[in-house]
C-alpha cells in the first residue's frame, strides 16, 4: 500500500515538474510589431542602442516618432537581461533609441518587458537626457 502511494506521489511530482518546464519554455518569446507601415530589417546586426527608463526621459531630447513595439517574455530572467537581449530587435526596427513602456517580474517569476523603439523628429544635442544604458 505504501509503495503504491509513493509511486502515485512520484508520478504526480514528475508530471508537475514537466508541466512547469513546458509552461516556462512556451513562455520564452520575443515579438516585434512595426508601426505606421514601417518594415522590419531582419538583416540588421547589433547597433549602439540607448534605452531610456521612461517616455518622459526619452522626450527630453525632443519630439519622437514611435517606430516599433518589442514585447519580450523570456521566462525566468531579469528585466535587465531582457532589455539587453532585445537591443538587436531595436536595431532591426531601424532605430537606435528605445524606452521602457513596461517591465514586470523578477528572476523568480515570469519577466515581461515592453520596449518602444523610436527616432527623434528633431535632434536636440545640447543637453541629452539621462538614459539608462542597458
Amino acid at each position: 500500500m505504501n509503495s503504491e502511494k509513493s509511486n502515485r506521489i512520484s508520478r504526480g511530482l514528475k508530471a508537475g515538474v514537466a508541466g512547469l518546464v513546458l509552461l516556462w519554455l512556451s513562455g520564452c518569446a520575443s515579438s516585434v510589431q512595426m508601426l505606421n507601415g514601417a518594415k522590419l530589417d531582419a538583416s540588421a546586426k547589433a547597433c549602439n542602442v540607448t534605452v531610456y527608463q521612461t517616455l518622459k526621459l526619452a522626450e527630453k531630447n525632443g519630439p519622437i516618432e514611435e517606430v516599433c513595439i518589442i514585447t519580450d517574455d523570456l521566462g525566468l530572467q531579469s528585466i535587465d537581461r531582457s532589455i539587453q537581449a532585445n537591443k538587436a530587435n531595436v536595431c532591426k526596427c531601424g532605430v537606435k533609441h528605445a524606452y521602457v513602456q513596461s517591465a514586470s517580474g523578477s528572476v523568480l517569476t515570469q519577466v515581461v518587458v515592453t520596449l518602444v523603439g523610436f527616432k527623434y523628429l528633431e535632434q536636440n544635442t545640447s543637453k541629452p537626457a539621462i538614459a539608462a544604458e542597458k
